[in-house]
């Protein structure tokens, strides 16, 4: 067994109890914790004849039900020899008890108490594993669709069965793959049946493992709720409802680039900035602003020094009007960032190569840390591009005090 020396693993025959046991150092002793994949969904190979007879004494629907989880099947089936309340839990209800499995696993639920819990109503049950005894929760468990069941499947499920916002976002749903439920769990912005409904129906979404392309959907709706403050307008989830695809999210929040770049552009207009500078005290010496920000003179912010150094290819943009021209020139929305950079939350900085990129750095604890770093048109940079700038940001940072520690 691996993590001990001269250790063995022992399970007995199904008529026996199914009981597995760990020999070692001449001792034997119960085993509850075993991770072993007893019934592969897919066998990468034929079992050796003696095991396909061991395996073949298990029930043929218990075994159909097991398999279907990577994770905790010797537990599993260690308690569906030795409880007929656990087997019929188990064909009407498999997730749930699954998931009474990975809390044993976690130390949330003695073993102990596995047969005496699976006599219990399933409400309770829930109420074990997320502290709720909500039905409409328990409905939604059962439309969540285990793809390979794996401890971590497992606390994707448990994690967004306790947030009351996934559920409700996903209760509509006919069928709830973990990808989904662990892309609302890390992007709750997304957590909106409008989008659920974009992200389920989505092949490319579903099938990213990394969850970049949820990643990159999120970005675009905080995007376009940030430009529709920009832009005055009011609802701009009404405009997100309107979208039926993840490709509809992209050219709304493309279309509203360019309306926010163009604008910007025709407010630098020499006769549109003498109109509007008319009637205040200095054109030399514009408002500074206290309050909430106006889209309409966000050139009235003065940014702050840049955080970091230059470098000969990352470049502080040092001014609104180097931001407006970055997002005019990326055909991104970085403009919309003027009052944060003013505040001192974020700055942001012209990368030149490898890739040309906008770069955003984001104020933590720590100092500063990369937010987002972005090619044209918010493309995807490459790894060089990204290891470039991290180890700028290294080399940047050296020497520079935490934010708070600053003296004088």
């Amino acid at each position: 067994m691996p993590g001990f020396s001269r250790s063995v693993g022992e399970i007995t025959p199904w008529d026996d109890g199914f009981d597995t046991r760990l020999i070692r150092n001449d001792g034997v002793a119960p085993s509850q914790h075993w991770a072993l994949t007893l019934l592969p969904a897919r066998p990468a190979r034929p079992l050796p004849d003696e095991v396909q007879t061991f395996i073949a004494a298990i029930p043929a629907e218990l075994r159909d039900h097991v398999k279907r989880f990577a994770f905790g099947q010797a537990l599993m089936l260690k308690t569906l020899a030795r409880s007929g309340e656990a087997r019929e839990l188990a064909v009407a209800h498999p997730v749930i008890f699954w998931l009474m499995i990975a809390a044993v696993y976690d130390s949330r639920i003695p073993p102990g108490q596995l047969e005496r819990l699976s006599r219990s109503k399933r409400i309770e049950i829930l109420q074990r594993l997320i502290n709720s005894r909500s039905r409409s929760r328990l409905k939604f468990l059962g439309k969540i669709d285990i793809d390979t069941g794996t401890l971590g499947d497992a606390h994707d499920v448990t994690r967004a069965l306790a947030d009351p916002v996934v559920v409700a976002a996903a209760a509509h749903e006919r069928q709830v793959s973990i990808r989904l439920l662990r892309a609302l769990s890390a992007y709750p912005i997304l957590a909106r049946p409008m989008l659920v409904r974009i992200l389920a129906g989505d092949a490319t979404i579903q099938a990213d493992a990394t969850l970049c392309r949820a990643e990159e959907l999120a970005g675009q709706v905080v995007d376009i709720r940030r430009m529709a403050a920009a832009l005055g307008i009011e609802h701009p989830d009404q405009a997100l409802a309107r979208c039926r695809s993840s490709v509809d999210i992209r050219r709304l929040h493309d279309r509203w680039v360019e309306r926010l770049n163009r604008r910007r552009a025709a407010r630098d207009d020499p006769a549109a900035l003498m109109e509007r500078l008319a009637g205040t005290r200095s054109p030399l010496r514009p408002r500074r602003r206290t309050g909430s920000v106006d889209p309409d003179t966000d050139e009235a912010w003065a940014f702050p020094p840049p955080p970091l150094p230059d470098s000969l290819d990352i470049v502080a943009i040092r001014s609104y009007d180097e931001l407006r021209r970055e997002g005019i020139a990326q055909g991104n929305c970085v403009a919309s960032y003027a009052h944060t950079v003013a505040s001192g939350r974020k700055y942001i900085y012209r990368v030149l190569a490898p890739q040309r990129a906008t770069l955003e750095l984001k104020r933590c604890r720590k100092g500063w840390t990369i937010g987002q770093l972005k090619l044209a048109k918010n493309g995807a940079p490459a790894a060089s591009t990204v290891f470039a700038v991290a180890h700028w940001l290294e080399r940047a940072s050296a020497g520079v005090p935490r934010p708070g520690d600053e003296s004088g």
